[in-house]
């Protein structure tokens, strides 16, 4: 089970990273310029490691499911195991695509320039990715006449959680580059933050109500009471208590960091930036390491029985 749920946080993280940053590229960042995507020196190296993060996930989910199911140690498994599940379950269908689309993704980010299609490739590519998690997680198991609001709601809930955390990541890494950076890029940079802040009211929102649908599912109002009893709802409190915690730093970050920031820009020559820029980086760190500290509690919980079924 640890190493299934090692493999379901890599896959999360590395998805995350390609379909989160890739939009906030497009959206939120100069499409000329030296502070444009494409003229940065880290946005296609970092999305080629999340590609083989994401493979390498993948591939171990699929080895240690295979095992799992076929009942054999991890050395014991063969092809013909794996191939049961690859071919034989909706599971193994969603697994198998997403190593296909990871597979095309890498290609795409070895082959193609650093430019906007690029971006577009992996936006789209990750979001299919993101998509294809709601078939390996309990949103396909609903059934009856409430399946298809399930599976809609956890798309909805994983497409949204990834372009939070997927901006987070962008956000820490030109944060933790942009003093050595021009006053261009520093504009840049709170630009992004004013643009990507109603962007994230709307993904809350989205967050919040995909939550409440998936927890009905989920937890049912008739076991609310198990939810302080059982692992899945401890878990699923510990991951409320985090999301909480994020929701008052991205407060602090737009109401208060980012508003200091925009206005030391006008201060750049007596160290007004540099304070500025060392508090938003404080609080990136702490809410980047909260959302990878969301992504190990989805992992965990996407292995363990959800309330209703108990």
């Amino acid at each position: 089970m640890e190493l299934a749920s090692l493999a379901r946080f890599l896959q999360y993280a590395a998805a995350s990273g390609l379909f989160g940053t890739a939009v906030f590229f497009i959206a939120f960042l100069p499409k000329q310029g030296d502070a444009a995507a494409s003229r940065l020196g880290w946005p296609r190296p970092f999305l080629r490691a999340c590609a083989i993060i994401l493979l390498i996930g993948a591939a171990l989910s699929l080895a240690s499911q295979a095992a799992m199911m076929n009942g054999v140690s991890l050395s014991q498994l063969d092809w013909a195991a794996i191939d049961i599940v690859l071919t034989g379950t909706s599971w193994g269908a969603g697994i198998g695509a997403r190593i296909g689309l990871g597979l095309f993704l890498l290609i795409c980010l070895f082959t193609l320039p650093a430019a906007q299609r690029l971006w577009w490739v992996s936006a789209v590519t990750g979001a299919l990715i993101m998509i294809s998690f709601a078939w390996t997680g309990h949103g396909a198991a609903t059934e009856g006449r409430g399946a298809m609001i399930h599976l809609i709601s956890d798309i909805a809930h994983l497409l949204a959680a990834a372009l939070w955390i997927g901006a987070l990541m962008a956000f820490l890494i030109l944060l933790l580059t942009t003093n050595t950076q021009p006053a261009h890029h520093q504009k840049a940079l709170y630009e992004a933050l004013y643009g990507f802040s109603g962007m994230g009211t709307a993904l809350v929102a989205v967050l919040v109500l995909s939550g409440v649908i998936n927890s009905l599912f989920l937890i049912g109002l008739d076991r609310l009471s198990l939810i302080t009893t059982s692992p899945y709802g401890l878990w699923l409190l510990a991951k409320l208590a985090i999301f909480i915690g994020m929701l008052v730093l991205a407060a602090l970050n737009r109401f208060q960091l980012t508003p200091q920031f925009e206005g030391s820009l006008d201060h750049a020559q007596s160290g007004y930036v540099d304070d500025a820029l060392k508090a938003l980086r404080h609080s990136l760190i702490l809410e980047t390491a909260a959302g990878m500290a969301v992504l190990v509690i989805v992992a965990i919980l996407g292995m363990l029985e959800p309330i209703s079924a108990l």
